[in-house]
């Protein structure tokens, strides 16, 4: 599991982890800011508590330069009560070219304070829902046709 104070860069990695806390796969607090690339975010599970966020991703406090950067990643089969697939707060962030599918639980949660954009982003069939809350452009809600245990 990663969970730094400081998340200079992730690429081309796999995460799946079970946690107890906020970002089951990955978390990036305070604001060092980072970029997340390339990577397939899967199967994270975040409890039912006060800090249930987050099951894929989880941002807080990581406002103006550096901002996490989230670009090519698949983000599927997480599960949180707020933030299946991404939840942040107080953060500026952007989410581009990036997958939001089963999840169990909303897409993504704003828990407030944030200022995130979301680019050539396709969510699907995310149990809580699908509303992606940010500014978007060229968004999709479209089957991405995964095969095998990633569709769920």
């Amino acid at each position: 599991m990663l969970r730094p104070t400081r998340i200079a860069a992730l690429a081309s990695a796999a995460v799946m982890v079970v946690a107890a806390g906020h970002g089951g796969g990955i978390a990036c607090e305070w604001p060092q800011g980072g970029t997340v690339t390339n990577c397939v975010i899967y199967d994270n599970t975040i409890g039912e508590s006060w800090y249930s966020d987050g099951g894929g991703i989880y941002s807080w406090y990581g406002y103006g330069p550096p901002a996490l950067a989230v670009t090519g990643n698949t983000v599927a089969r997480n599960s949180a009560p707020r933030g299946a697939g991404f939840a942040y707060g107080g953060s500026t962030v952007t989410i581009d070219h990036t997958i939001l599918a089963f999840n169990e639980g909303p897409a993504t949660t704003d828990l407030g304070y944030s200022n995130v954009s979301f680019e050539c982003v396709c969510v699907y069939a995310n149990a809580g829902g699908d509303t992606l809350h940010g500014n978007e452009t060229h968004c999709l809600n479209e089957d991405a046709l995964f095969c095998g245990y990633l569709r769920g």
